[in-house]
Protein backbone atom coordinates (compact mmCIF):
# COMPACT_ATOMS: atom_id res chain seq x y z
CA UNK A 1 0.00 0.00 0.00
CA UNK A 2 1.01 3.57 -1.00
CA UNK A 3 0.34 5.19 1.99
CA UNK A 4 -1.23 8.60 1.93
CA UNK A 5 -0.70 11.79 1.73
CA UNK A 6 -2.72 15.04 2.02
CA UNK A 7 -3.74 17.21 -0.97
CA UNK A 8 -5.24 20.22 0.13
CA UNK A 9 -6.84 21.83 -3.30
CA UNK A 10 -9.03 25.17 -2.32
CA UNK A 11 -11.84 24.96 -4.71
CA UNK A 12 -14.36 27.73 -4.32
CA UNK A 13 -17.95 27.46 -5.95
CA UNK A 14 -21.79 28.20 -4.86
CA UNK A 15 -24.75 26.07 -4.33
CA UNK A 16 -27.01 28.23 -5.99
CA UNK A 17 -30.62 29.51 -4.92
CA UNK A 18 -32.65 28.72 -7.99
CA UNK A 19 -30.41 30.57 -10.19
CA UNK A 20 -28.57 29.79 -13.30
CA UNK A 21 -24.23 29.20 -12.56
CA UNK A 22 -23.55 32.00 -14.87
CA UNK A 23 -25.23 34.52 -12.52
CA UNK A 24 -24.27 32.64 -9.53
CA UNK A 25 -26.77 34.06 -7.01
CA UNK A 26 -25.75 32.53 -3.64
CA UNK A 27 -27.86 30.76 -1.23
CA UNK A 28 -25.00 28.99 1.13
CA UNK A 29 -21.25 28.42 1.03
CA UNK A 30 -19.36 25.33 0.58
CA UNK A 31 -15.84 24.28 1.23
CA UNK A 32 -15.11 20.58 0.44
CA UNK A 33 -11.71 18.96 1.17
CA UNK A 34 -10.02 15.37 0.15
CA UNK A 35 -7.32 14.90 2.33
CA UNK A 36 -5.30 11.45 2.28
CA UNK A 37 -4.47 11.06 5.68
CA UNK A 38 -1.17 9.18 5.48
CA UNK A 39 -2.11 6.34 7.92
CA UNK A 40 -0.94 6.09 11.00
CA UNK A 41 0.07 2.23 10.85
CA UNK A 42 2.92 2.90 8.31
CA UNK A 43 4.85 4.16 11.15
CA UNK A 44 6.74 7.08 9.62
CA UNK A 45 10.08 8.35 11.56
CA UNK A 46 9.35 11.43 14.18
CA UNK A 47 9.79 14.72 13.69
CA UNK A 48 8.69 14.81 9.74
CA UNK A 49 6.10 11.55 9.62
CA UNK A 50 5.03 10.78 12.38
CA UNK A 51 1.27 11.02 13.12
CA UNK A 52 2.25 12.19 16.94
CA UNK A 53 3.51 15.29 15.26
CA UNK A 54 1.73 15.09 12.05
CA UNK A 55 -1.88 15.59 13.94
CA UNK A 56 -1.27 18.74 15.20
CA UNK A 57 0.01 19.90 11.62
CA UNK A 58 -3.65 18.62 10.41
CA UNK A 59 -5.62 20.29 12.91
CA UNK A 60 -4.10 23.85 12.35
CA UNK A 61 -4.58 22.97 7.83
CA UNK A 62 -7.93 22.79 8.79
CA UNK A 63 -8.68 25.25 10.86
CA UNK A 64 -6.71 27.48 8.55
CA UNK A 65 -8.91 26.47 5.25
CA UNK A 66 -12.21 25.64 7.55
CA UNK A 67 -13.76 22.95 4.96
CA UNK A 68 -17.31 22.06 5.60
CA UNK A 69 -17.52 18.29 3.93
CA UNK A 70 -13.80 16.58 4.15
CA UNK A 71 -13.17 13.12 2.24
CA UNK A 72 -10.15 11.13 3.46
CA UNK A 73 -8.70 8.53 3.21
CA UNK A 74 -6.04 6.02 5.02
CA UNK A 75 -7.71 6.30 8.02
CA UNK A 76 -6.43 4.83 10.85
CA UNK A 77 -8.68 4.16 14.15
CA UNK A 78 -6.74 6.62 16.36
CA UNK A 79 -6.81 9.12 13.28
CA UNK A 80 -10.64 8.97 12.86
CA UNK A 81 -10.93 9.89 16.85
CA UNK A 82 -8.45 12.54 16.94
CA UNK A 83 -10.65 13.98 14.18
CA UNK A 84 -13.92 13.61 16.40
CA UNK A 85 -12.13 14.51 19.43
CA UNK A 86 -10.11 17.39 18.33
CA UNK A 87 -11.55 19.15 15.07
CA UNK A 88 -15.71 18.76 16.49
CA UNK A 89 -16.53 16.54 13.26
CA UNK A 90 -18.68 13.54 12.84
CA UNK A 91 -18.15 10.49 10.17
CA UNK A 92 -20.01 8.24 8.47
CA UNK A 93 -17.97 5.09 6.30
CA UNK A 94 -16.45 1.99 7.43
CA UNK A 95 -13.33 0.07 7.30
CA UNK A 96 -12.18 -1.90 4.11
CA UNK A 97 -11.64 -4.62 6.52
CA UNK A 98 -10.19 -5.58 9.80
CA UNK A 99 -9.96 -1.81 11.13
CA UNK A 100 -6.30 -2.69 12.85
CA UNK A 101 -4.98 -3.31 9.43
CA UNK A 102 -7.13 -1.77 6.83
CA UNK A 103 -8.23 1.49 6.08
CA UNK A 104 -11.16 3.74 6.65
CA UNK A 105 -12.36 5.99 3.94
CA UNK A 106 -14.59 8.48 5.76
CA UNK A 107 -16.65 11.96 5.44
CA UNK A 108 -16.46 13.90 8.21
CA UNK A 109 -19.19 16.86 8.56
CA UNK A 110 -20.38 19.40 10.98
CA UNK A 111 -23.68 18.37 12.80
CA UNK A 112 -24.65 21.70 13.52
CA UNK A 113 -24.80 22.03 9.77
CA UNK A 114 -25.59 18.96 8.00
CA UNK A 115 -28.06 15.95 8.74
CA UNK A 116 -26.99 12.85 7.43
CA UNK A 117 -29.72 11.01 5.39
CA UNK A 118 -28.72 8.19 4.39
CA UNK A 119 -25.00 6.63 3.89
CA UNK A 120 -23.22 3.44 3.16
CA UNK A 121 -19.90 1.81 2.60
CA UNK A 122 -19.34 -0.99 -0.23
CA UNK A 123 -16.22 -2.20 -1.53
CA UNK A 124 -14.86 -2.17 -4.52
CA UNK A 125 -15.12 -5.28 -5.44
CA UNK A 126 -17.55 -7.43 -8.26
CA UNK A 127 -19.76 -7.95 -4.80
CA UNK A 128 -19.93 -4.57 -3.22
CA UNK A 129 -21.65 -5.18 -0.55
CA UNK A 130 -20.20 -7.78 1.26
CA UNK A 131 -17.47 -5.73 3.15
CA UNK A 132 -14.76 -7.25 3.08
CA UNK A 133 -14.42 -8.26 -0.34
CA UNK A 134 -12.07 -8.37 -2.95
CA UNK A 135 -12.50 -9.80 -6.56
CA UNK A 136 -9.52 -8.12 -8.93
CA UNK A 137 -6.58 -9.15 -7.00
CA UNK A 138 -6.18 -6.13 -5.27
CA UNK A 139 -3.11 -5.13 -3.26
CA UNK A 140 -5.22 -3.88 -0.41
CA UNK A 141 -8.44 -4.37 0.44
CA UNK A 142 -10.74 -1.21 -0.73
CA UNK A 143 -14.27 0.26 -0.19
CA UNK A 144 -15.80 3.69 -0.80
CA UNK A 145 -18.35 5.62 0.98
CA UNK A 146 -21.70 7.30 0.02
CA UNK A 147 -23.68 9.79 1.70
CA UNK A 148 -26.32 12.10 1.27
CA UNK A 149 -26.29 15.37 3.61
CA UNK A 150 -29.36 17.96 4.07
CA UNK A 151 -28.33 21.61 4.69
CA UNK A 152 -30.42 22.57 7.78
CA UNK A 153 -30.22 26.14 6.88
CA UNK A 154 -30.96 26.19 3.20
CA UNK A 155 -32.77 22.76 2.88
CA UNK A 156 -29.94 21.72 0.12
CA UNK A 157 -29.17 18.06 -0.23
CA UNK A 158 -25.08 16.89 -0.96
CA UNK A 159 -24.67 13.99 -2.05
CA UNK A 160 -20.72 12.72 -1.89
CA UNK A 161 -18.50 9.97 -2.41
CA UNK A 162 -15.09 9.16 -1.04
CA UNK A 163 -13.05 6.44 -2.24
CA UNK A 164 -9.39 5.58 -2.34
CA UNK A 165 -8.36 3.32 -5.45
CA UNK A 166 -5.98 0.63 -5.63
CA UNK A 167 -2.19 1.33 -6.73
CA UNK A 168 -2.10 -0.67 -9.71
CA UNK A 169 -5.15 -3.04 -10.22
CA UNK A 170 -8.99 -2.60 -10.98
CA UNK A 171 -8.81 1.37 -10.90
CA UNK A 172 -10.88 0.93 -14.44
CA UNK A 173 -13.58 -1.27 -12.54
CA UNK A 174 -13.84 0.85 -9.60
CA UNK A 175 -14.55 4.04 -11.69
CA UNK A 176 -17.48 2.11 -13.05
CA UNK A 177 -18.14 1.01 -10.02
CA UNK A 178 -18.62 4.59 -8.17
CA UNK A 179 -19.97 5.92 -11.12
CA UNK A 180 -22.91 3.62 -11.11
CA UNK A 181 -23.16 4.04 -7.05
CA UNK A 182 -23.24 7.87 -7.63
CA UNK A 183 -26.45 7.66 -10.42
CA UNK A 184 -28.13 5.28 -8.19
CA UNK A 185 -28.05 7.37 -4.84
CA UNK A 186 -27.44 11.14 -5.62
CA UNK A 187 -30.92 12.21 -6.91
CA UNK A 188 -31.47 14.99 -9.73
CA UNK A 189 -31.53 18.08 -7.47
CA UNK A 190 -28.32 16.99 -5.37
CA UNK A 191 -25.01 18.90 -5.47
CA UNK A 192 -23.11 16.02 -6.66
CA UNK A 193 -19.63 15.66 -5.05
CA UNK A 194 -16.63 12.76 -5.28
CA UNK A 195 -13.64 12.99 -3.63
CA UNK A 196 -10.28 10.91 -3.65
CA UNK A 197 -7.08 9.17 -4.01
CA UNK A 198 -7.51 7.79 -7.63
CA UNK A 199 -3.62 6.51 -7.89
CA UNK A 200 -4.05 7.21 -11.56
CA UNK A 201 -3.03 10.09 -13.61
CA UNK A 202 -5.66 12.27 -15.39
CA UNK A 203 -4.84 10.61 -18.66
CA UNK A 204 -5.63 7.18 -17.38
CA UNK A 205 -8.72 5.74 -18.81
CA UNK A 206 -10.03 5.38 -15.05
CA UNK A 207 -10.19 9.39 -14.55
CA UNK A 208 -11.14 10.09 -18.47
CA UNK A 209 -14.09 8.00 -17.69
CA UNK A 210 -15.30 9.75 -14.87
CA UNK A 211 -15.12 13.05 -16.83
CA UNK A 212 -17.15 11.35 -19.59
CA UNK A 213 -14.05 12.01 -21.93
CA UNK A 214 -13.99 8.43 -22.47
CA UNK A 215 -15.40 4.86 -22.66
CA UNK A 216 -14.91 1.78 -20.44
CA UNK A 217 -16.15 -1.81 -22.10
CA UNK A 218 -17.39 0.06 -24.55
CA UNK A 219 -19.99 2.09 -22.08
CA UNK A 220 -19.36 5.48 -20.92
CA UNK A 221 -20.23 6.93 -17.42
CA UNK A 222 -23.62 7.52 -16.29
CA UNK A 223 -23.06 10.27 -14.06
CA UNK A 224 -20.77 12.87 -16.32
CA UNK A 225 -18.66 15.01 -13.48
CA UNK A 226 -15.45 17.06 -13.74
CA UNK A 227 -12.39 17.37 -12.07
CA UNK A 228 -13.11 20.67 -10.38
CA UNK A 229 -9.20 21.41 -9.80
CA UNK A 230 -8.17 21.27 -13.51
CA UNK A 231 -11.48 23.32 -14.62
CA UNK A 232 -10.26 25.87 -11.61
CA UNK A 233 -6.59 25.99 -13.10
CA UNK A 234 -5.06 23.86 -10.34
CA UNK A 235 -4.43 20.51 -11.95
CA UNK A 236 -0.78 19.65 -11.15
CA UNK A 237 0.61 17.27 -9.06
CA UNK A 238 -0.15 16.08 -5.51
CA UNK A 239 2.42 13.70 -4.76
CA UNK A 240 5.29 14.71 -2.35
CA UNK A 241 6.57 11.01 -0.89
CA UNK A 242 8.52 10.82 2.17
CA UNK A 243 10.00 13.94 2.69
CA UNK A 244 6.59 15.42 4.16
CA UNK A 245 8.32 18.88 2.74
CA UNK A 246 6.17 21.25 0.21
CA UNK A 247 7.52 20.39 -3.05
CA UNK A 248 5.44 17.40 -5.29
CA UNK A 249 8.12 15.28 -6.66
CA UNK A 250 5.13 13.21 -8.35
CA UNK A 251 1.90 12.18 -10.38
CA UNK A 252 -1.79 14.08 -9.91
CA UNK A 253 -3.54 10.96 -7.73
CA UNK A 254 -5.80 12.81 -5.84
CA UNK A 255 -9.22 14.52 -7.23
CA UNK A 256 -12.37 16.41 -6.56
CA UNK A 257 -15.16 15.98 -8.91
CA UNK A 258 -18.35 16.84 -8.99
CA UNK A 259 -21.69 17.34 -11.61
CA UNK A 260 -22.55 20.19 -13.56
CA UNK A 261 -26.08 21.37 -12.49
CA UNK A 262 -27.56 24.82 -12.38
CA UNK A 263 -27.71 25.19 -9.08
CA UNK A 264 -23.61 24.32 -7.99
CA UNK A 265 -21.22 27.60 -9.37
CA UNK A 266 -17.58 26.33 -8.84
CA UNK A 267 -15.70 29.62 -8.07
CA UNK A 268 -11.99 28.51 -7.99
CA UNK A 269 -9.49 26.04 -7.01
CA UNK A 270 -5.82 25.60 -5.61
CA UNK A 271 -4.63 22.59 -4.29
CA UNK A 272 -2.14 23.42 -1.20
CA UNK A 273 0.29 21.78 0.74
CA UNK A 274 1.28 24.48 3.96
CA UNK A 275 3.97 23.47 6.20
CA UNK A 276 3.50 23.75 9.89
CA UNK A 277 7.09 23.31 11.99
CA UNK A 278 8.45 23.16 8.53
CA UNK A 279 6.54 19.90 7.20
CA UNK A 280 4.04 19.04 6.19
CA UNK A 281 0.66 17.40 7.00
CA UNK A 282 0.83 14.27 4.63
CA UNK A 283 3.14 13.01 2.18
CA UNK A 284 0.62 13.76 -0.98
CA UNK A 285 0.30 17.69 -1.08
CA UNK A 286 0.75 20.35 -3.58
CA UNK A 287 0.28 24.33 -3.01
CA UNK A 288 0.11 26.02 -6.52
CA UNK A 289 -2.11 28.81 -6.88
CA UNK A 290 -3.15 29.21 -10.54
CA UNK A 291 -5.72 31.29 -12.55
CA UNK A 292 -9.35 29.56 -12.49
CA UNK A 293 -8.93 31.03 -15.92
CA UNK A 294 -7.52 31.53 -19.00
CA UNK A 295 -7.73 33.74 -21.92
CA UNK A 296 -8.39 32.80 -25.70
CA UNK A 297 -8.40 35.04 -28.59
CA UNK A 298 -10.75 33.54 -31.92
CA UNK A 299 -9.93 34.31 -35.33
CA UNK A 300 -11.89 33.93 -38.58
CA UNK A 301 -10.54 34.45 -41.65
CA UNK A 302 -11.15 33.89 -45.25
CA UNK A 303 -7.73 34.08 -46.74
CA UNK A 304 -8.75 34.41 -50.28
CA UNK A 305 -7.60 32.30 -52.42
CA UNK A 306 -4.39 32.52 -54.27
CA UNK A 307 -5.88 30.40 -57.06
CA UNK A 308 -7.69 33.37 -57.67
CA UNK A 309 -4.66 35.08 -59.48
CA UNK A 310 -6.06 38.77 -58.06
CA UNK A 311 -3.63 41.87 -59.44
CA UNK A 312 -0.84 43.22 -57.71
CA UNK A 313 -0.46 45.36 -55.42
CA UNK A 314 -3.87 45.31 -54.19
CA UNK A 315 -4.93 41.00 -54.26
CA UNK A 316 -2.24 38.93 -55.33
CA UNK A 317 -1.12 37.03 -52.35
CA UNK A 318 2.30 37.51 -52.75
CA UNK A 319 1.77 41.00 -51.92
CA UNK A 320 -1.32 40.32 -49.12
CA UNK A 321 0.29 37.03 -47.43
CA UNK A 322 2.79 40.18 -45.50
CA UNK A 323 0.06 42.05 -44.69
CA UNK A 324 -1.50 38.54 -43.63
CA UNK A 325 1.66 38.26 -41.39
CA UNK A 326 0.69 41.52 -39.82
CA UNK A 327 -3.03 41.58 -39.35
CA UNK A 328 -1.78 37.93 -37.08
CA UNK A 329 1.19 39.50 -35.29
CA UNK A 330 -0.87 42.65 -34.19
CA UNK A 331 -4.11 40.73 -32.79
CA UNK A 332 -2.48 37.38 -31.75
CA UNK A 333 -5.21 35.01 -31.93
CA UNK A 334 -4.74 31.80 -29.94
CA UNK A 335 -7.07 30.32 -32.51
CA UNK A 336 -7.35 30.85 -35.99
CA UNK A 337 -10.41 29.36 -38.56
CA UNK A 338 -9.60 29.85 -42.19
CA UNK A 339 -11.30 29.40 -45.23
CA UNK A 340 -9.80 29.13 -49.03
CA UNK A 341 -6.66 28.27 -48.31
CA UNK A 342 -4.25 27.03 -51.12
CA UNK A 343 -1.47 24.91 -50.47
CA UNK A 344 0.93 27.61 -50.31
CA UNK A 345 -0.90 29.76 -48.08
CA UNK A 346 -1.80 26.84 -45.47
CA UNK A 347 2.64 26.57 -45.77
CA UNK A 348 2.96 30.57 -45.24
CA UNK A 349 0.98 30.32 -41.91
CA UNK A 350 3.23 27.45 -40.34
CA UNK A 351 6.52 28.69 -41.68
CA UNK A 352 6.09 32.17 -40.98
CA UNK A 353 4.06 32.84 -37.85
CA UNK A 354 4.57 29.24 -36.25
CA UNK A 355 1.43 27.88 -36.19
CA UNK A 356 0.49 24.11 -37.22
CA UNK A 357 -2.52 22.87 -39.01
CA UNK A 358 -5.40 20.91 -39.36
CA UNK A 359 -7.57 19.91 -41.92
CA UNK A 360 -8.00 18.54 -45.72
CA UNK A 361 -8.73 19.66 -48.65
CA UNK A 362 -12.28 19.82 -49.62
CA UNK A 363 -11.36 17.55 -52.92
CA UNK A 364 -8.04 17.87 -55.39
CA UNK A 365 -5.67 20.20 -53.53
CA UNK A 366 -4.80 21.57 -56.32
CA UNK A 367 -8.40 23.27 -57.27
CA UNK A 368 -9.92 23.14 -54.08
CA UNK A 369 -9.96 24.96 -50.99
CA UNK A 370 -8.58 23.58 -47.45
CA UNK A 371 -10.68 25.12 -44.40
CA UNK A 372 -7.98 24.87 -41.79
CA UNK A 373 -7.79 25.35 -38.14
CA UNK A 374 -4.40 26.92 -37.26
CA UNK A 375 -3.11 26.60 -33.49
CA UNK A 376 0.30 26.84 -31.32
CA UNK A 377 1.62 23.70 -30.40
CA UNK A 378 3.54 24.80 -27.74
CA UNK A 379 -0.51 25.68 -26.41
CA UNK A 380 -2.21 23.05 -27.45
CA UNK A 381 -2.32 19.06 -27.66
CA UNK A 382 -4.53 17.98 -30.23
CA UNK A 383 -7.00 15.51 -28.81
CA UNK A 384 -8.64 14.43 -31.94
CA UNK A 385 -9.91 16.22 -35.50
CA UNK A 386 -11.45 15.02 -38.69
CA UNK A 387 -12.83 17.01 -41.81
CA UNK A 388 -15.84 15.78 -43.52
CA UNK A 389 -17.89 16.97 -46.84
CA UNK A 390 -20.89 19.27 -46.62
CA UNK A 391 -23.17 16.79 -48.64
CA UNK A 392 -25.30 13.70 -47.75
CA UNK A 393 -22.49 11.15 -47.67
CA UNK A 394 -20.30 13.73 -45.32
CA UNK A 395 -17.28 10.93 -45.01
CA UNK A 396 -16.59 10.58 -48.22
CA UNK A 397 -14.17 13.65 -48.92
CA UNK A 398 -15.13 15.50 -52.88
CA UNK A 399 -18.56 14.55 -52.52
CA UNK A 400 -21.40 17.00 -53.60
CA UNK A 401 -24.92 15.64 -52.92
CA UNK A 402 -26.20 19.38 -52.98
CA UNK A 403 -25.26 20.45 -56.38
CA UNK A 404 -22.46 23.03 -54.94
CA UNK A 405 -21.02 25.15 -57.27
CA UNK A 406 -17.52 24.36 -55.05
CA UNK A 407 -16.88 21.18 -53.20
CA UNK A 408 -16.77 22.41 -49.41
CA UNK A 409 -16.10 20.56 -46.58
CA UNK A 410 -15.21 21.48 -42.17
CA UNK A 411 -13.24 20.21 -39.91
CA UNK A 412 -13.73 19.94 -36.50
CA UNK A 413 -11.12 19.32 -33.33
CA UNK A 414 -10.99 19.01 -29.75
CA UNK A 415 -7.92 20.63 -28.37
CA UNK A 416 -6.67 20.71 -24.59
CA UNK A 417 -4.89 23.70 -23.15
CA UNK A 418 -1.36 22.62 -22.04
CA UNK A 419 -1.61 25.20 -18.56
CA UNK A 420 -4.84 24.98 -17.92
CA UNK A 421 -6.22 21.69 -18.95
CA UNK A 422 -9.21 23.34 -20.60
CA UNK A 423 -10.40 21.45 -23.87
CA UNK A 424 -11.66 23.55 -26.35
CA UNK A 425 -13.84 22.17 -29.30
CA UNK A 426 -13.49 24.25 -32.46
CA UNK A 427 -15.29 23.52 -35.89
CA UNK A 428 -14.44 25.63 -39.02
CA UNK A 429 -16.26 25.76 -42.52
CA UNK A 430 -17.32 27.49 -45.82
CA UNK A 431 -20.86 27.58 -47.03
CA UNK A 432 -21.84 27.64 -50.72
CA UNK A 433 -22.50 30.75 -52.39
CA UNK A 434 -25.78 30.06 -53.40
CA UNK A 435 -26.98 26.63 -52.48
CA UNK A 436 -27.08 23.98 -49.18
CA UNK A 437 -26.75 26.25 -46.76
CA UNK A 438 -29.41 25.05 -44.70
CA UNK A 439 -28.29 21.49 -45.29
CA UNK A 440 -24.36 22.55 -44.33
CA UNK A 441 -26.60 24.54 -40.89
CA UNK A 442 -27.84 21.11 -40.06
CA UNK A 443 -24.77 18.63 -40.66
CA UNK A 444 -22.17 20.90 -39.06
CA UNK A 445 -24.33 21.02 -35.75
CA UNK A 446 -25.03 17.18 -35.83
CA UNK A 447 -21.02 16.70 -36.01
CA UNK A 448 -20.68 19.39 -33.41
CA UNK A 449 -23.58 17.32 -30.92
CA UNK A 450 -21.54 13.95 -31.18
CA UNK A 451 -18.07 15.60 -31.16
CA UNK A 452 -17.98 18.44 -28.63
CA UNK A 453 -18.32 16.44 -24.81
CA UNK A 454 -19.80 18.15 -22.10
CA UNK A 455 -17.35 20.80 -20.09
CA UNK A 456 -15.59 21.67 -23.67
CA UNK A 457 -15.47 25.25 -24.97
CA UNK A 458 -17.50 25.10 -28.10
CA UNK A 459 -16.50 27.56 -31.11
CA UNK A 460 -17.85 27.11 -34.71
CA UNK A 461 -16.10 29.95 -36.74
CA UNK A 462 -16.82 30.20 -40.93
CA UNK A 463 -17.75 32.23 -43.94
CA UNK A 464 -21.63 31.15 -44.59
CA UNK A 465 -22.07 33.51 -47.41
CA UNK A 466 -25.45 33.61 -45.29
CA UNK A 467 -26.58 37.06 -43.69
CA UNK A 468 -27.99 36.96 -40.41
CA UNK A 469 -31.58 37.01 -41.38
CA UNK A 470 -31.28 33.71 -43.15
CA UNK A 471 -32.31 30.33 -42.02
CA UNK A 472 -28.95 28.76 -41.90
CA UNK A 473 -27.79 31.08 -39.67
CA UNK A 474 -31.25 31.60 -37.08
CA UNK A 475 -30.94 27.73 -36.89
CA UNK A 476 -27.32 27.70 -35.50
CA UNK A 477 -28.62 30.46 -33.13
CA UNK A 478 -31.80 28.28 -32.18
CA UNK A 479 -34.06 31.19 -33.60
CA UNK A 480 -35.69 28.99 -35.50
CA UNK A 481 -36.17 25.41 -36.95
CA UNK A 482 -35.17 23.47 -39.88
CA UNK A 483 -37.26 20.48 -40.92
CA UNK A 484 -39.52 20.96 -38.07
CA UNK A 485 -36.23 20.59 -35.80
CA UNK A 486 -33.96 23.03 -33.35
CA UNK A 487 -30.80 22.90 -33.42
CA UNK A 488 -28.99 19.78 -30.91
CA UNK A 489 -26.51 22.09 -29.98
CA UNK A 490 -27.37 25.77 -29.16
CA UNK A 491 -25.25 29.28 -29.98
CA UNK A 492 -24.89 32.40 -30.28
CA UNK A 493 -23.27 34.66 -32.68
CA UNK A 494 -20.29 36.37 -30.66
CA UNK A 495 -19.83 39.62 -32.67
CA UNK A 496 -23.35 40.32 -32.91
CA UNK A 497 -23.75 39.96 -29.07
CA UNK A 498 -20.37 42.12 -28.50
CA UNK A 499 -22.08 44.80 -30.97
CA UNK A 500 -19.76 44.15 -33.87
CA UNK A 501 -22.64 42.32 -36.01
CA UNK A 502 -21.37 44.86 -39.26
CA UNK A 503 -20.92 43.70 -42.21
CA UNK A 504 -17.81 41.69 -43.32
CA UNK A 505 -17.73 42.04 -47.51
CA UNK A 506 -15.07 44.22 -48.93
CA UNK A 507 -14.73 43.14 -52.33
CA UNK A 508 -12.55 43.28 -54.80
CA UNK A 509 -11.10 46.48 -53.91
CA UNK A 510 -9.26 45.05 -51.08
CA UNK A 511 -10.25 48.53 -48.80
CA UNK A 512 -11.40 48.51 -45.66
CA UNK A 513 -14.87 49.54 -46.96
CA UNK A 514 -17.45 46.59 -45.81
CA UNK A 515 -20.75 46.38 -47.76
CA UNK A 516 -24.00 46.09 -46.01
CA UNK A 517 -25.73 43.89 -45.99
CA UNK A 518 -23.11 41.79 -46.07
CA UNK A 519 -22.22 40.06 -43.41
CA UNK A 520 -20.81 36.39 -44.10
CA UNK A 521 -18.77 35.57 -41.44
CA UNK A 522 -19.16 34.53 -37.93
CA UNK A 523 -17.72 33.44 -34.93
CA UNK A 524 -20.18 31.28 -33.10
CA UNK A 525 -20.13 30.29 -29.18
CA UNK A 526 -21.96 27.69 -26.93
CA UNK A 527 -23.23 29.32 -23.72
CA UNK A 528 -21.86 27.91 -20.72
CA UNK A 529 -20.78 29.10 -17.27
CA UNK A 530 -17.09 28.39 -18.10
CA UNK A 531 -17.11 30.42 -21.37
CA UNK A 532 -17.24 34.16 -20.95
CA UNK A 533 -17.52 36.70 -24.04
CA UNK A 534 -15.15 39.78 -23.38
CA UNK A 535 -15.40 41.36 -26.59
CA UNK A 536 -15.69 41.33 -30.17
CA UNK A 537 -14.64 43.24 -33.84
CA UNK A 538 -14.24 43.37 -37.20
CA UNK A 539 -10.59 44.07 -38.59
CA UNK A 540 -11.06 46.14 -41.40
CA UNK A 541 -7.11 47.27 -41.07
CA UNK A 542 -4.96 48.32 -43.79
CA UNK A 543 -0.92 47.64 -44.50
CA UNK A 544 0.92 49.58 -47.17
CA UNK A 545 -2.83 51.01 -48.20
CA UNK A 546 -4.58 47.23 -48.62
CA UNK A 547 -6.68 45.32 -46.85
CA UNK A 548 -5.34 41.24 -46.13
CA UNK A 549 -8.42 39.91 -47.68
CA UNK A 550 -11.77 40.51 -49.46
CA UNK A 551 -13.31 39.75 -46.54
CA UNK A 552 -12.79 41.74 -42.87
CA UNK A 553 -11.65 39.10 -40.21
CA UNK A 554 -13.97 38.85 -37.31
CA UNK A 555 -11.92 38.33 -34.11
CA UNK A 556 -13.51 37.23 -30.50
CA UNK A 557 -12.18 37.11 -27.63
CA UNK A 558 -13.36 34.75 -24.50
CA UNK A 559 -12.42 34.23 -20.84
CA UNK A 560 -13.10 30.07 -19.67
CA UNK A 561 -13.42 29.65 -16.10
CA UNK A 562 -16.04 29.93 -13.58
CA UNK A 563 -14.36 33.07 -11.95
CA UNK A 564 -14.19 35.26 -15.76
CA UNK A 565 -15.78 38.93 -14.78
CA UNK A 566 -16.88 41.60 -17.65
CA UNK A 567 -18.54 39.08 -19.38
CA UNK A 568 -21.05 40.45 -21.93
CA UNK A 569 -24.69 39.70 -21.42
CA UNK A 570 -23.90 37.92 -18.12
CA UNK A 571 -25.22 38.98 -15.19
CA UNK A 572 -22.59 39.69 -12.51
CA UNK A 573 -23.55 38.52 -9.13
CA UNK A 574 -20.65 36.50 -7.92
CA UNK A 575 -21.30 36.76 -4.12
CA UNK A 576 -20.63 33.20 -3.49
CA UNK A 577 -21.04 30.12 -1.66
CA UNK A 578 -17.43 29.05 -1.52
CA UNK A 579 -16.79 24.77 -1.23
CA UNK A 580 -13.16 23.90 -0.30
CA UNK A 581 -12.43 20.82 -0.79
CA UNK A 582 -8.99 19.07 0.45
CA UNK A 583 -6.84 18.84 -1.58
CA UNK A 584 -9.43 21.65 -0.06
CA UNK A 585 -11.87 22.77 -2.42
CA UNK A 586 -14.42 24.84 -2.96
CA UNK A 587 -17.31 23.93 -4.76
Amino acid sequence: MRFGSLLAAALTGAILDGASSASCHVASQLKVMSFNLRTSIANDPCPSGCWEQRKWRVKQLVEKYEPDLIGTQEGAPDQIQFFQDQLSFASTGECAGDCQWNERDSIFYKTARWELLETSTFALSDTPDVLPSNTWGLQYLRAAVIARFRDKTTNRVVCMLNTHFDISLGQSQSSVLVAKRLSQRCQPEDTVLMTGDLNVVPQSSAVQYLANQGPIDGGYTPIPMYDTLTAAGAGGPTWIGSSFGNIPVGSKFDYIFSRRDDHTCLRNGTIVVDTFDGYSSSDHATQQESAASTQLKVMSFNVRTSLANDKCPSGCWEQRKWRAKQLVEKYQPDLIGTQEGAPDQIEFFTSNMSFASLGECAGECKWNERNSIFYKPERWEVLENTTFALSDTPEVLGSNTWDLEYLRAAVIARLRDRSSNRVVCILNTHYDITRGQNQSSVLVTERMSEYCQDGDAVFMTGDLNAIPTTAAVKYLANEMPLNGSYTPIPMYDSLTAAGAGNATWIGNGFGNHTWEPYKFDYIFTRDDPETCLQGASVLVDLFDGFSSSDHAVPISEFCLGWQCSNCIGREESKQGVQVQLGLSMSV
